[in-house]
């Protein structure tokens, strides 16, 4: 994640975000609903992630 700057020049797509651990990071890094879009595919993983980080955009898929 070091080195990653989320902005509005600089969308970050996070495939298969899991438990959230590098969310977080990016989250911290500047991440928000307008610059970042999270897909796991596991949909109870995405419950528990927008309860979590209710300020990004998460959504079920398969990329």
């Amino acid at each position: 994640v070091k080195g990653i700057e989320p902005g509005p020049e600089n969308i970050v797509l996070e495939l298969g975000v899991g438990t959230g651990a590098i969310t977080k990071q990016l989250r911290n890094a500047g991440a928000n609903s307008e610059n970042y879009l999270g897909i796991e595919i596991d949909p109870s993983l995405v419950r528990s992630l927008r309860g979590s980080f209710h300020e990004l955009n998460i959504v079920t898929g398969d990329a």
